[in-house]
């Protein structure tokens, strides 16, 4: 058994009896430990395994934590206007959803102001056909019977985003 193990040795090794090498195999027995007393179970902090790193991680989590919840979200949540319309003002020439009833155009009259700045939007209410009682429908058909006048909505409310974003 030690000759097949001198022969394995050698042959990783590299071994070179013309160079001189020189290879020596012992066989030792190994030492038998005598059992001592139980190991003591690790407690709950040896058990955890915590190092600076992670406990400098986990307070800096916490502070970020913090500072996201008592500056970011509690102002947020707790300060939220009742009312959104009365907190915001209207901007220059928006629609103030007035319906001028009483009044009819002119057949073929665009109940359009020239200017959006210069009036409220004015919708002849006696021009839209009452057939549908939904208010999207009639919305429709008021949409499909003016398109002109409401590619001209569209375009002005269009225009004053833009110029409030700017």
């Amino acid at each position: 058994e030690q000759n097949a193990l001198r022969e394995l040795v050698a042959s990783a090794v590299g071994f070179d009896a013309e160079r001189g090498d020189v290879l020596t195999l012992k066989s030792m027995a190994f030492e038998h430990v005598p059992a001592g007393p139980e190991p003591i179970a690790p407690g709950l902090i040896e058990r955890m395994s915590l190092d600076i790193m992670s406990l400098v991680q986990l307070a800096v989590l916490a502070v970020v934590g913090l500072v996201l919840g008592l500056f970011v979200i509690r102002p947020i949540l707790g300060s939220a206007p009742k009312d959104l319309a009365a907190a915001l003002p209207a901007p220059a020439g928006a629609l103030t959803g007035e319906i001028a009833a009483a009044e009819a155009a002119p057949a073929g009259a665009s109940a359009i102001p020239a200017t959006p700045a210069a009036a409220p939007l004015q919708i002849d209410a006696t021009a839209v056909p009452e057939t549908r009682s939904d208010p999207v429908s009639r919305l429709r058909d008021m949409i499909e019977d003016r398109q002109t006048e409401t590619v001209e909505v569209l375009r002005n409310w269009m225009e004053t985003e833009q110029d409030g974003a700017r």
